[in-house]
């Protein structure tokens, strides 16, 4: 038992070694697969885009590598459509887009959820913004 976590421990060091280096040789790191959202909303409510449309800031040394990227992120909406407890679960492939993604989220405005015609509170709600250089905006 102790033989098989070793092993896969061993790889996932490889393969994020060898992503690493891929990512310094070209100065664009290789993202990682991500979640599927319908299984982590599983019956849930589900809740579509902002209606205020907040502005992605995206991160600036990324901009300029040329960096696409995600965050996962967990919140709650409140009966008004308000985002509460904000938290990046994930990212690829660096921590600022995690950082990007919760400030952006911190601004999102969503229609107040609802089940049977009733506002209710939406927990452990998750998202992910993606980071795409060809379609961000330059100043």
């Amino acid at each position: 038992m102790n033989f098989m976590i070793g092993q896969r421990l061993k790889s996932k060091i490889f393969i994020s070694l060898m992503a690493f280096i891929s990512g310094c040789v070209s100065n664009v790191i290789p993202l990682k697969a991500k979640p599927s959202l319908n299984q982590l909303n599983k019956g849930q409510i589900t809740v579509g885009d902002p209606v205020n449309n907040p502005k992605v800031l995206y991160p600036t040394k990324q901009l300029e590598s040329k960096q696409d990227g995600w965050a996962l992120v967990k919140l709650d909406l409140d009966e008004d459509g308000n985002t509460k407890n904000i938290e990046a679960i994930d990212c690829s492939p660096v921590f600022s887009f995690c950082y990007a993604a919760e400030k952006y989220f911190a601004e999102a405005q969503y229609h107040p959820p609802a089940k049977d015609g009733n506002p209710v509170k939406v927990i452990g709600h998750y998202f992910i913004l993606n980071f795409f250089v060809s379609k961000t905006e330059h100043p």
